[in-house]
């Protein structure tokens, strides 16, 4: 295996931070404070970014595997499509969740099952991911002229490893804030305040992809 390509992958990864967390905070934060609890603070938080961060793997590594294994195929129409379809799933389930979080619903079927512990957690980092990351894409370019699908799958691991320290401190942080936040507030606001972000951002995510075709 090319360490050249490892070590590559480091780098782009560390370089990628900043985005990752542009990318990611908007979800992540109001999500983890709207979570917490006075018990748990920075660790809960530290928690839940975890399993956030890693909803982000599997789609990363698909995307290695393929631009390994298909070449530019991935690159084009097909990827735009799936982008598109997953940033208004993405929309969707931010409304819902914000919805049952900012007026205190109960979930309906399926969706008590994708907001119950840390599964919103995971579909959230796996549709946060699916947004466009130009670290990411010279990455897969990389991969693509090497055409080694287990030097592909490698190299995203580092570089999802690697992108995903500020997005984790941050949710840490987001967890002690909380915490300093419900001591202050009456149990329950933050939730629901939390809610109300996760609307905006949502419609924010279906309003951005309406301009697409505008």
């Amino acid at each position: 295996m090319d360490l050249g390509v490892l070590l590559f992958a480091l780098l782009l990864g560390l370089g990628a931070n900043l985005f990752c967390m542009g990318a990611c905070l908007p979800v992540l934060a109001p999500y983890v404070m709207g979570k917490a609890r006075k018990s748990k603070g920075i660790t809960g938080g530290a928690r839940l970014g975890a399993w956030f961060t890693l909803g982000r793997l599997p789609l990363y590594l698909a995307l290695g595997a393929a631009v390994a294994l298909t070449g530019r195929g991935i690159m084009e129409g097909a990827a735009l499509h799936a982008t598109i379809a997953m940033r208004l799933a993405l929309g969707a389930v931010l409304i819902a969740y914000g919805a049952v979080a900012a007026f205190g619903l109960k979930a309906p079927g399926p969706c008590a099952v994708l907001f119950r512990g840390n599964a919103f957690a995971v579909a959230a980092g796996f549709l946060v991911g699916s947004v466009a990351c130009p670290p990411l894409a010279i990455l897969l370019a990389e991969l693509f002229l090497g055409g080694d699908p287990a030097a592909a799958l490698a190299a995203v691991f580092v570089f999802w490893a690697a992108s995903s320290v500020l997005t984790l401190a941050a949710a840490a942080a987001s967890g002690g804030a909380a915490e300093a936040i419900n001591r202050r507030w009456e149990k329950g606001r933050l939730r629901e305040v939390s809610g109300w972000v996760l609307i905006m951002v949502g419609i924010l995510q279906i309003w951005m992809v309406a301009m697409i075709f505008a």
